[in-house]
């Protein structure tokens, strides 16, 4: 899922619409009137992929937004840029516990 702070103007500019169907969700401020890290944003995201809080991998460049999720009961990874992010993703896609569902 796609969650931004980002407005209108700033999305359109980054994502044509073939880009944006990549995305099976999207939450962006301007259209909800929420910004991270308020949580309702948060569980939004969820509802809107259908899982639960517990089984979201948040992705942001900004620690205190992490450190949000992880307040929330999602996992986080802190994006530093490209490299640290594929460093980073299979650690901690295996520190993941897998769905009960």
């Amino acid at each position: 899922g796609l969650m931004s702070n980002a407005n209108y103007d700033v999305i359109n500019e980054l994502f044509e619409i073939e880009q944006a169907k990549l995305f099976d969700a999207h939450v962006l401020s301007y259209e909800t009137q929420l910004l991270k890290p308020d949580k309702m944003m948060f569980e939004l995201m969820a509802k809107r992929l259908g899982v639960n809080m517990e089984e979201c991998l948040f992705v942001d460049d900004q620690e205190r937004h992490c450190a949000a999720a992880e307040s929330y009961g999602m996992y986080s990874l802190h994006y530093i840029d490209y490299e640290d992010f594929l460093d980073k993703l299979p650690r901690k896609l295996s520190g993941m516990q897998p769905s009960s569902r």
